[in-house]
C-alpha cells in the first residue's frame, strides 16, 4: 500500500470546514550521537566506577603443600581498590544500557604475609609467606546487552598483570632457607591460572544497573551501580631447588597456590542529556528549559517527535469532515517512531489553554498518538460549533 503524504499547515493559518474551525497546526557543543529504534532513543556514555572499600571485601589464601592432595592453608581477609570505566548506550526514558564494553581500569587486590610453624617429613620449621599486590586489568571482547542487569561472563574479562608470591622454608637447626618467588603475571606454562574479576561460575554474578537521581527536559543525572563476585586460583609447583627440603624424597616438589574470592562494588554518578536534550545539542539551540518554541510558534519538542528540523513552520497532517457530525485529523508519522506522546488539543478560541481532547469523546479505536508509535494515525471525534484544534505534546 502507498503511503499517504499528507500535506503540511503551516501553523500561521487556520482552516475551515463549512462554518467551523477544525484545526489551527502550532502547539506546544560536541556532537553527540543520538539513534532510535520504534521511539526509544539512547545517547552514549562513558562512566568510571570507582570501588566502593567500605562495601568490597575478599578473602586470600596461600595453600602449599607437597602434592595437591595434601596441603596447608592461610587465609586472610583482603580489600579492593580502584576503578573500571566502560562505555555504552543509556536510553534516558527507561534508564537500560546496551552496547557495554569495558575499556579500561586496574582493581587492586591488597597483598599480605604471614608466619607459620609447620612439620614436613617429621622435621619441623618455619615457613614465610608474602603476596605483593595483585592488579587485573579489564577489557570487554564484544559489547554487551545486560539481560536483567546481569552482564554476559564470556563478553569481559580480566588479566593479572602484576603481583607475586614469595615464600621462604626454614628447617629448624639447619643452616639454610629453602626461598622461592613466583610471578603471578607470568605467562609461562609453570602457572595453572584461573581467574575473573567478572564472577566465577557457582559463585555469583556480574551485574550492571542504573537509577535516575534527577531528571529535566534537558539531562537527568543518574547512578551506575556495578557489583561482582571475583575468583582466583593461581597455582604453581617448586623444587626448593637451592635447600632440598628434608624429609621428602628426592625430587619432591611443593604446590604453592593462590586462592581468592569476595565481593566488589563500584559505582558512579553521571550525568547524561535526555534523548531530547541531545537532539537540542545536535542542532545547535540554546535551550535553558526546554519549552521553547520555533519563530513559526512551533514546540521543538513537538518538532523533535514528529523526526522534524527545528526551523519546520509546519507538521504534515490533513482535516477533513467525517460525516455529519464528525472531524477526522489524519497525521503522518515518522518511520522511526514518536519520541514524545502526542496528543490533539482543543479550545474554542486561539488565545488561553488548549486542553486535550477527552478520550471518551473520540469516535475512533486511536485516541492518541503514544511513544513509539511508527505508523499513520486517523483521529476521528465530534466537531463542535467555533473551536479550535491543535496538535500538541501529551503531558
Amino acid at each position: 500500500m502507498t503511503r499517504q503524504v499528507l500535506p503540511q499547515i503551516p501553523s500561521s493559518v487556520s482552516v475551515y470546514l463549512k462554518k467551523f474551525p477544525l484545526l489551527r497546526c502550532c502547539a506546544a557543543t560536541a556532537i553527540i550521537h543520538v539513534s532510535s529504534v520504534n521511539g526509544q532513543e539512547t545517547v552514549p556514555v562513558s562512566i568510571t566506577l570507582e570501588i566502593n572499600q567500605t562495601q568490597s571485601t575478599g578473602t586470600a589464601c596461600y595453600v602449599l603443600g607437597p602434592n595437591s592432595g595434601n596441603t596447608q592453608s592461610w587465609e586472610e581477609e583482603t580489600d579492593y581498590r580502584g576503578s573500571l570505566t566502560f562505555n555504552a548506550n543509556l536510553n534516558p526514558s527507561s534508564i537500560a544500557l546496551s552496547d557495554v564494553v569495558f575499556t579500561s581500569g586496574e582493581i587492586t587486590t591488597d597483598g599480605f604475609s604471614g608466619t607459620e610453624n609447620i612439620v614436613v617429613g617429621g622435621q619441623a620449621g618455619l615457613f614465610t609467606y608474602s603476596f605483593s599486590d595483585v592488579v587485573r586489568t579489564v577489557n570487554s571482547t564484544n559489547p554487551d546487552t545486560p539481560s536483567s542487569n546481569t552482564l554476559n561472563h564470556a563478553r569481559h574479562g580480566s588479566v593479572i598483570t602484576s603481583g607475586s608470591m614469595s615464600s621462604s622454608h626454614l628447617i629448624i637447626g639447619e643452616q639454610g632457607f629453602a626461598n622461592q618467588t613466583i610471578n603471578l603475571a607470568t605467562t609461562s606454562d609453570v602457572l595453572v591460572k584461573d581467574e575473573t574479576i567478572f564472577g566465577v561460575v557457582n559463585s555469583g554474578e556480574s551485574t550492571l544497573t542504573v537509577q535516575r537521581l534527577s531528571s529535566s527536559l534537558l539531562s537527568g543525572q543518574f547512578r551506575a551501580n556495578f557489583q561482582t563476585a571475583p575468583g582466583a586460583v593461581v597455582s604453581g609447583g617448586s623444587d626448593f631447588s637451592s635447600a632440598p627440603v628434608r624429609g621428602l624424597p628426592n625430587g619432591q616438589t611443593y604446590v604453592h597456590a593462590y586462592k581468592e574470592e569476595g565481593t566488589i562494588v563500584a559505582s558512579a554518578t553521571f550525568t547524561a542529556p535526555t534523548a531530547f536534550g541531545a537532539w537540542a545539542t545536535n542542532e545547535g539551540l540554546n535551550l535553558s528549559t526546554g519549552l521553547e518554541s520555533n519563530s513559526a510558534g512551533l514546540s521543538y519538542r513537538l518538532l523533535y517527535s514528529l523526526d522534524l528540523p527545528p526551523t519546520a513552520t509546519s507538521v504534515p497532517m490533513a482535516i477533513e469532515p467525517d460525516g455529519e457530525n464528525n472531524i477526522s485529523v489524519s497525521i503522518n508519522v515518522p518511520s522511526r517512531g514518536l519520541t514524545l506522546p502526542l496528543v490533539v488539543v482543543t479550545n474554542e478560541g486561539l488565545v488561553g489553554n488548549f486542553n486535550p481532547v477527552p478520550n471518551s469523546t473520540y469516535q475512533s479505536s486511536v485516541k492518541g498518538l503514544p511513544v513509539g508509535r511508527s505508523t499513520d494515525a486517523r483521529l476521528i471525534f465530534p466537531r463542535e460549533e467555533m473551536r479550535f484544534f491543535r496538535l500538541g505534546l501529551m503531558e
